[in-house]
């Protein structure tokens, strides 16, 4: 399997954003430099071992989410609201979850709980 380093940078990216650090800052906390995060990011260069690493360690995500692999059993349909989601302005995003709470809410054995954003699947 070939690595997907656009896809990784992605990954890395989104991290980093979500975590809400420039990229100074966020190079510094995996001991890189800005350029190479850069180039991480970008999809110019594989991240090595030690910064994936790094990565998991201090911004509490899994290597298969780093690495891309986490999305093989999420349909395409899934895809498409995750990256909508993604690219939705951060000071609506609150709002979202409020309507996919209330949805839930309404509909509990049908959808998966926000409550505790751990993923778990109510009973269906």
């Amino acid at each position: 399997m070939a690595v997907d380093t656009v896809s990784m940078g992605k990954r890395l990216r989104n991290i980093r954003e979500e975590s809400g650090m420039r990229q100074r800052e966020f190079a510094k906390e995996i001991n890189v430099s800005q350029q190479t995060l850069s180039r991480y990011e970008n999809g110019q260069s594989v991240i090595p071992y030690e910064v994936l690493i790094n990565v998991v360690d201090k911004f509490d995500v899994s290597v298969e989410y780093v690495l891309d692999m986490e999305s093989k059993g999420i349909s395409p349909e899934e895809k498409r609201i995750i990256d909508y989601f993604r690219n939705i302005n951060d000071s609506i995003k609150p709002h979202i979850k409020g309507i996919l709470k209330k949805i839930m809410e309404e509909f509990p054995n049908d959808v998966w709980s926000l409550s505790g954003e751990d993923g778990n699947q109510g009973n269906a």
